[in-house]
């Protein structure tokens, strides 16, 4: 949701080849709806979770947890196929991080 967020940049995505859903702390629970419509409409079959520092939902020291608890939520969901990977992206140098 964050304008900060060049996510095309920062994963080197090409115009067209990635469907991005945003909202409020990049809570899975919240997008779950549409990464569903995203696989099963569309063929998605990766989903990368990524939460920023300086969120206004979350302080910086939780950010690692909440992302790691988001990917459980996907990866456990029987609804949610594919590979999915959590990362935190940081607004003051644009540089991402995986969270294993």
């Amino acid at each position: 949701m964050d304008a900060r967020l060049h996510l095309s940049a920062a994963f080197g995505l090409k115009l067209g080849s990635t469907h991005i859903v945003r909202n409020a702390g990049g809570k899975a629970r919240d997008a779950l709806e549409s990464i569903i419509i995203s696989q099963e409409a569309l063929g998605t079959n990766e989903v990368l979770l990524i939460k920023h520092t300086e969120c206004g939902v979350y302080q910086d020291e939780e950010l690692e947890g909440a992302v790691k608890d988001d990917v459980k939520f996907l990866r456990d969901h029987e609804g949610v196929k594919g590979s999915i990977s959590g990362w935190l992206y940081d607004v003051k140098t644009g540089g991402v991080r995986n969270i294993p």
